[in-house]
């Protein structure tokens, strides 16, 4: 069993922003209004969602997908975790999602028009993002979207959710593809947009 299917077993909502199950959900649905829904860079490049296909990476038990499955034509749920994968069946149920476990590590036979990550790639050395992040430009439709959240600045390494921070340039370089908007959110919360 893995760190995330541990940290799932002990308290699926816990590793949030969330204080209860009901914030989670509601933090769900605030995210997608916020970094997907209403976001214009997203709007402007993709148009209408209704006849594009999304992949969540590091969807965890389905708190955005489950928000994002009601716009999407078609959703792909990733995560490493098998632990969350089925939580993330259970908790949601449209017929437009698929969930798998996998990692961006490894080849996978999926095109998405956009491709979003929160809160997931943070949490992971240096080393373990570029690995993820090499495989981006393989799951991205021509003229796709990426949106990910990376830790803006480094923290004490003593937690569990530790992890290393990651230039703008370094994310572009990696992914080889086109940087469209880098912002911070927080101090610590870089968000990066990209198109192929």
């Amino acid at each position: 069993m893995n760190k995330w299917d541990k940290l799932i077993k002990k308290d699926a909502e816990f590793y949030t922003y969330a204080n209860n199950v009901i914030d989670y959900w509601l933090s769900g649905e605030e995210h997608y209004n916020q970094f997907i829904k209403n976001d214009e860079v997203l709007k402007n490049h993709l148009g209408s969602f209704s006849d594009k296909t999304c992949l969540d990476y590091g969807c965890g038990i389905g708190r955005i997908t489950k928000f994002i499955a009601n716009d999407f034509k078609k959703v792909f749920g990733l995560d490493i975790s098998e632990e969350a994968i089925k939580l993330a069946k259970q908790n949601v149920t449209n017929e437009n999602v698929k969930f798998i476990k996998a990692d961006l590590r490894k080849k996978l036979d999926i095109k998405a028009d956009l491709i979003f990550s929160s809160m997931v790639l943070q949490h992971l050395t240096k080393d373990e993002q570029k690995k993820i992040l090499g495989g981006l430009k393989n799951l991205l439709k021509n003229n796709g979207i990426v949106k990910i959240q990376v830790r803006g600045r480094e923290i004490d390494k003593y937690q569990w959710y530790s992890g290393d921070c990651i230039s703008v340039n370094e994310v572009v370089e990696t992914t080889g593809l086109k940087l469209i908007k880098s912002e911070y959110t927080t101090p610590k919360e870089l968000w990066i947009w990209l198109k192929k």
